[in-house]
């Protein structure tokens, strides 16, 4: 009797001690699951980050030929403000809502230039100055392009004029936030009688 006491005391411990032992493989294999949860989420997570990475490169545009003609033009008719009698301009009111017009097609500081030597302000309103206009590029003439990097362009033209008599015009456009603006303009007269340069014509 006493025997079969110990056999069963026996018997349970050691049923015990082997469910002690499957819980903790059992233990141990959700572990092992959990943690190649959170690899797999951490790499679907890097994925994600790569693919808004590439994404927003796509999306940033790509720096074509700048439109000289267009932009000759635009920079043309925004310079030259339509005014009334008293050369008013009808537009703007200001300088600095010129500049601010001006620099669709050029940089802050060539707008600056601009305006200064055009305009003048009066008690709350905008005067165009009675003076010779800037040499333009002539978009019906022949012009060289010249590709300084992807980010820049230069236009060279070669002309004669009654007002400027024969020159050379050099404007430099530069791609920067997103779109091409005018960065530099520079005419170099070359008339012997006549030899003289301009930043900004």
């Amino acid at each position: 009797m006493g025997w079969r006491i110990v056999s069963a005391v026996m018997s349970a411990l050691i049923l015990g001690l082997s469910g002690c032992g499957m819980m903790e493989d059992g233990q141990d294999k959700v572990d092992s699951s959990s943690a190649n949860q959170e690899k797999q989420s951490d790499l679907e997570s890097e994925e994600m980050d790569n693919y808004s990475n590439n994404k927003n490169k796509a999306d940033e545009k790509k720096p074509n030929k700048p439109s000289v003609e267009k932009m000759t033009h635009t920079f043309r008719n925004l310079l030259i403000q339509e005014t009334d009698k008293e050369d008013r301009v009808k537009k703007y009111d200001s300088k600095s809502e010129l500049v601010q017009a001006l620099t669709e097609v050029t940089t802050k500081d060539l707008a600056q230039v601009y305006v200064e030597e055009y305009y003048d302000e009066k008690d709350g309103k905008l005067y165009l100055e009675p003076k010779d206009a800037p040499a333009w590029i002539n978009t019906k003439q022949p012009y060289q392009t010249k590709r300084v990097d992807s980010h820049t362009y230069r236009v060279i033209q070669e002309v004669k004029s009654e007002l400027y008599g024969h020159y050379r015009l050099t404007v430099t456009f530069k791609f920067q936030e997103n779109h091409w603006v005018i960065q530099s303009r520079n005419m170099k007269r070359l008339d012997l009688d006549r030899q003289e340069d301009s930043q900004h014509r």
